[in-house]
C-alpha cells in the first residue's frame, strides 16, 4: 500500500485490526495496536472496543484493564456498547476496580445528550 503511495489511517488500521481478532489473532491485533502510536497514528475508540471485547472473551482481564487505563489516560470515552460488557464482565465478578471507571464514563445528571 505504501509502496504505491497510499498512506494509511486510523480506518485502515482499524480494519486491519478487526480483521484479525475475527481470525483469531487476537495478539497479533494487539501488537498492531500498540505500534500505532510509533506510526504517529492515534488510537480510536473502535479500535479500543475491537480489542477490549475480544480480551473480554478470551477472559484476559489484565490487557482489558490496561487497555481500559489507556484509554482513559487519552481521555477516549468508551460507547454504550463496551460499557454494557464491562457491567457485565463486572456483575459476574470478573473485573475488580473497573465499577469506578464504569462509574465515570456513563452519562448522568449532567449530560443530557451525548
Amino acid at each position: 500500500m505504501m509502496q504505491g503511495g497510499v498512506i494509511p489511517n486510523s480506518r485502515t488500521y482499524t480494519l486491519v485490526i478487526e480483521h484479525l481478532v475475527d481470525l483469531g489473532n487476537v495478539e497479533r491485533a494487539k501488537e498492531v495496536f500498540d505500534i500505532l502510536p510509533l506510526m504517529r497514528v492515534k488510537h480510536t475508540t473502535r479500535q479500543y472496543s475491537v480489542l477490549v471485547e475480544a480480551f473480554l472473551n478470551l477472559e484476559n482481564y489484565d490487557v482489558v484493564m490496561s487497555l481500559l487505563r489507556e484509554m482513559k489516560t487519552e481521555g477516549i470515552l468508551p460507547p454504550r456498547s463496551l460499557l454494557k460488557s464491562l457491567q457485565c464482565a463486572l456483575n459476574a465478578g470478573f473485573l475488580e476496580g473497573v465499577d469506578d471507571y464504569i462509574e465515570e464514563m456513563e452519562p448522568n445528571d449532567r449530560i443530557k445528550n451525548i
